[in-house]
């Protein structure tokens, strides 16, 4: 009789260390899948903000912003820059997909074009100099390789 209470006892155990797994599981795709769903509600509110600023957006020279427009610019590359950051370390951390991150770097890389084209690109170059511990992310070399090219 012992032995078949031992042997109910290792069985309940295995079925719980079996359920503790299957819950573990669940709870890192549930991270991961609402970890995809945060980033793409950063991009959300990044467009929102386009449709309520759009003069932010449209592209000119920079000789033609105002100090005020400046100012903005470079709120909007600071936002994007977190957006882009994150996306890299949820990446490297396996929290968003492959498909995920790469829409990033190609939105990222975009943007760069862009505003290389109006010139408004060299605001940039102050921001990353406040952070020169960042130089090791991939976004910040793609960044830095558009600034010098």
């Amino acid at each position: 009789m012992t032995k078949l209470l031992e042997l109910a006892g290792a069985a309940t155990l295995i079925i719980s260390l079996i359920f503790i797994g299957y819950e573990i599981r669940l709870a890192n795709r549930i991270a991961l899948v609402e970890t995809e769903w945060e980033m793409f509600n950063s991009y959300a509110a990044y467009n929102e903000m386009a449709i309520e600023q759009p003069k932010l957006f449209a592209e000119r020279p920079i000789s033609e912003y105002t100090e005020t427009e400046i100012a903005s610019k470079r709120s909007q590359f600071f936002r994007t820059l977190n957006i882009w950051l994150a996306a890299e370390t949820a990446y490297s951390n396996g929290m968003i997909s492959e498909a995920t991150y790469l829409i990033t770097l190609a939105d990222a890389q975009a943007l760069i074009t862009t505003q290389k084209e109006s010139g408004t690109v060299i605001l940039w170059q102050s921001i990353l100099d406040r952070y020169p511990f960042l130089g090791d992310k991939e976004i910040i070399k793609l960044i830095a390789k558009e600034l010098d090219g």
